[in-house]
């Protein structure tokens, strides 16, 4: 067993068509600090996984973060993104995860302008390799953390939408819930 494998659920997107493997909502906390901690991973690779993962990003997101991206002050480390979208470049801010800040901060203090100087496919075949599950796409993460912020952090579809910067006529498309799970709990302490 990939060590890993308990923090994932397979799921079907809305149209049924392709099973995608996302983090469960419920150990999305636990699978950042886990990654964060996870010295048998490249440092700057677990900044990019963790990076994408919070903030919900797109890989050519993540790719395109600086060392100037990155901003620190009272209330935490935070980075602001370039949102690039067909025909439109937007900003947004994003807040690191406590359990990653002290890793982030290391890689910042050893990096210089870009900091990640790969490719979308080789970030695929990275996040393939290390969580070796069959449903692992470019996509697995950001839809992690949509599912995350409606499910377990009772979010609006509104807010999530303007947290990862998505449309949130289309949240519920990025959405995955286990529904089975859900009413299997709701009914989990009640007598027979």
């Amino acid at each position: 067993m990939n060590r890993y494998e308990e923090f994932f659920l397979e799921s079907k997107r809305l149209n049924g068509t392709k099973v995608i493997s996302l983090v469960r909502y419920d150990r999305f906390e636990d699978f950042i600090k886990m990654l964060a901690g996870d010295s048998s991973i490249k440092e700057e690779y677990r900044v990019f996984l963790v990076c994408c993962i919070s903030a919900g990003l797109r890989v050519s997101e993540g790719l395109s973060l600086t060392k100037e991206s990155f901003k620190e002050d009272p209330r935490g480390l935070s980075f602001q993104v370039k949102v690039l979208k067909k025909r439109k470049v937007d900003t947004r801010w994003c807040v690191i995860d406590p359990a990653a800040v002290a890793l982030v901060r290391k890689v910042l203090a050893e990096k210089m302008g870009k900091l990640f100087d790969w490719t979308p496919t080789t970030c695929l075949r990275r996040a393939k390799a290390l969580f070796d599950l069959p449903g692992i796409c470019n996509h697995s993460l950001r839809h992690s953390a949509v599912s995350y912020y409606l499910f377990e952090k009772s979010f609006s579809t509104e807010m999530v939408g303007k947290i990862i910067h998505i449309n949130s006529k289309v949240v519920d498309t990025y959405a995955h819930l286990d529904e089975r799970a859900v009413l299997f709990q709701m009914h989990k302490n009640r007598a027979v």
